[in-house]
């Protein structure tokens, strides 16, 4: 399937894009879809403004030439959404993997682990729906510091988290409940699952993630308020001349 992200992708190369180049292009390289779902996708990126529309079905990429943040969901990562939402289906949650950190640092840390941050009292309910998933990761219920450092580092893990209310939450183009960019870049910064991208290259992080994406630095500072961290996201943000407002 053609995503939005393959769709961003491709403009950012051509000058002017339509539903048929894109549509011929992608079933070349083995990805096959629709020219009414390209459309609706085209459409999709036209309204919300990572697209312009010059023509008759012809589009041109936005005028900052940056791209919402989709995060690639791998058909385990949607298996593991399902247990949890099949199990607990009026529960808030998001699942996302540490590849969407390594993806924006320069130096790439040996961590394989996708998180479920899911309501504080639904934890234990995650934790054993996950356990009982056909998974040759190693499932953990809120590990601290010491558990990463010597444990998970280096492994295939699983790692159930509390969710912080208000937290920024997306959606994947088939409705999986994934971590927004504003609530990696918060917890990356201040939680102690982090630790190998905190530091001088937090900096390197924030400025890639600008540089490839449209981020709400309100949304963001928000977030950062409830995990009583603001300040700290503010001095970041201010220290790398990101505008606030």
């Amino acid at each position: 399937m053609v995503t939005l992200s393959d769709i961003l992708s491709y403009a950012a190369t051509h000058e002017v894009i339509s539903g048929r180049e894109i549509a011929a292009y992608f079933r070349k390289i083995g990805k096959d879809s629709s020219l009414k779902s390209i459309g609706a996708r085209l459409s999709a990126l036209n309204r919300d403004g990572f697209l312009k529309k010059v023509g008759y079905g012809a589009y041109v990429l936005s005028e900052d030439g940056k791209r919402p943040f989709i995060p690639e969901f791998t058909e385990e990562m949607r298996l593991l959404h399902n247990a949890v939402k099949n199990k607990m289906p009026f529960a808030e949650f998001c699942i996302w993997n540490v590849a969407e950190l390594k993806s924006l640092a320069h130096h790439v840390a040996n961590l394989d682990i996708i998180y479920i941050d899911v309501e504080r009292d639904c934890m234990e309910s995650a934790f054993n729906a996950i356990n009982s998933f056909d998974s040759k990761r190693i499932v953990y219920l809120n590990p601290k510091a010491d558990i990463y450092e010597r444990y998970i580092v280096g492994r295939p893990s699983i790692v159930v988290r509390p969710l912080v209310s208000e937290a920024p939450i997306a959606k994947t183009m088939t409705g999986e409940k994934c971590a927004a960019m504003e609530k990696i870049l918060v917890d990356a910064t201040i939680d102690c699952a982090f630790f190998a991208f905190q530091g001088s290259q937090i900096y390197d992080i924030y400025t890639t993630a600008f540089d490839r994406y449209r981020i709400n630095t309100t949304k963001m500072l928000r977030y950062a308020s409830r995990r009583t961290s603001r300040d700290k996201i503010l001095d970041i943000l201010t220290e790398l001349g990101i505008p606030t407002k």
